[in-house]
């Protein structure tokens, strides 16, 4: 009769665990929910007063401004190491060597490119050494001019730029050496 009892005092310890664990996930999971209701009035208290918080807020606000303002500036420097950038109509990422937004379409501004001395490599902006031929890169490094981009041509038909190499009007169907479209 023991053993039948000792398995019965398991068999209820084991139950409770279950329960208890079930209980403590519960706990945990309305914390969760709790603190994302708390972040959430605190991005739109942000949002409605930053220009003007309440003096008690005040220190927090500046606090999350130079926050963001450093997080902006490492996302910056990180697209410039990629060699990326933002395009200024749309805003969608791009490659920084691009005339031309490749969503969008706009004209990039170009800027002064350095270039390795040795393999003619773009350098990225600081670099002490080239990426591509693990060249020093001199302290006093003279900035050359990017190449000038090419003037546009766009379809004669419909005006959308034509893309180098394009037979054919992604648009209208011109076809760029015939001066027809396949419904002429």
């Amino acid at each position: 009769m023991a053993f039948m009892d000792q398995v019965r005092k398991t068999w209820m310890g084991t139950k409770n665990m279950g329960d208890n664990a079930a209980l403590s996930g519960e706990i945990s999971e309305r914390e969760r929910q709790i603190e994302q209701l708390y972040a959430q009035l605190g991005r739109q208290y942000y949002s409605a007063h930053r220009g003007e918080p309440e003096p008690e807020l005040a220190s927090a606000v500046q606090q999350i401004d130079g926050a963001l303002a450093e997080l902006q500036e490492r996302k910056r420097l990180l697209q410039e190491k990629r060699g990326l950038t933002n395009c200024p109509n749309c805003g969608r990422e791009v490659p920084s060597a691009n005339a031309f937004c490749n969503f969008c379409g706009f004209r990039l501004p170009q800027r002064k490119q350095t270039i390795c001395r040795v393999c003619g490599s773009p350098l990225v902006e600081g670099a002490l050494f080239c990426t591509v031929c693990g060249e020093r890169v001199p302290q006093q490094t003279q900035p050359t001019e990017t190449a000038r981009p090419q003037p546009q041509v766009s379809c004669p038909r419909c005006s959308t730029v034509r893309k180098d190499g394009a037979r054919f009007c992604p648009t209208c169907g011109y076809d760029y050496e015939n001066g027809a479209t396949d419904t002429d």
